[in-house]
């Protein structure tokens, strides 16, 4: 399972949930101070919701880095990890971060299960977010009306 394998299906799974709302946007590569911190997936529906993912073969090195500027800018924040990075994964993250598991289903094919729901990050500071790192270009993500 690769990263755009597990980022497919969280797009697949959140776009099939905001569907029809147009008050919500999704955003790819969403940057956080300045773009030196990036948030895989943002939901924007009234508040920001920050989704970061990590298959098997990414790194955990910069999780707290993640952390620290999630914490600052986003309402809430959930991490997407393979089912081997749960335990060390759910030791970095705070309790109001939700966790969900990436399951490798056959080939590229991913699903992706809720494990901790998200709660509302309880010291949001109000830091500055920037624009999309880079543009969506997903046929399906425009067929929703879901992007930047």
């Amino acid at each position: 399972m690769h990263d755009i394998d597990v980022r497919n299906a969280l797009w697949e799974q959140l776009g099939a949930a905001h569907a029809g709302e147009d008050d919500t946007r999704l955003l790819d590569e969403f940057g956080l101070e300045l773009g030196d911190v990036r948030v895989n997936v943002v939901v924007i529906d009234g508040e920001i919701h920050g989704y970061a993912s990590k298959s098997e073969r990414d790194a955990l090195t910069r999780l707290p880095r993640q952390v620290a500027a999630y914490g600052a800018a986003l309402d809430r924040a959930t991490l997407v990890v393979a089912e081997g990075r749960l335990v060390k994964a759910s030791a970095l993250v705070p309790e109001w971060w939700g966790l969900s598991i990436a399951h490798s289903v056959g080939g590229s094919a991913v699903r992706v299960e809720a494990h901790r729901f998200t709660a509302r990050n309880p010291e949001p500071r109000g830091a500055c977010v920037t624009s999309p790192a880079r543009s969506s270009t997903s046929v399906s993500r425009n067929a929703l009306r879901l992007t930047s």
